[in-house]
């Protein structure tokens, strides 16, 4: 299996994509599940004013979407205590 990850600059926006070439999943069945890993995924990105989309199909792997205003997202990323020693 194979993951890529591509960071690119358009225009004001940021876009963060993740893809894999594994067995997908069905994004809807996630909902229903007790797993937090979407939703933590979802509010960081919400956080740096960012919003998440996923595009997944059963066999056919997975991508995630993150995409962020570049400029808000500089300021609360400078602000983020996780860039601190």
């Amino acid at each position: 299996n194979q993951i890529k990850l591509r960071l690119q600059r358009r225009r004001q926006r940021l876009i963060l994509s993740i893809a894999d070439d594994g067995c997908g999943f069905e994004p809807d069945k996630q909902k229903q599940s007790d797993g937090i890993g979407l939703d933590n995924i979802r509010q960081r990105a919400a956080d740096l004013g960012g919003r998440l989309s996923i595009q997944a199909h059963q066999g056919k792997g997975t991508t995630l979407l993150c995409r962020f205003p570049a400029q808000s997202f500089f300021a609360k990323a400078e602000d983020c205590s996780l860039w601190r020693p």
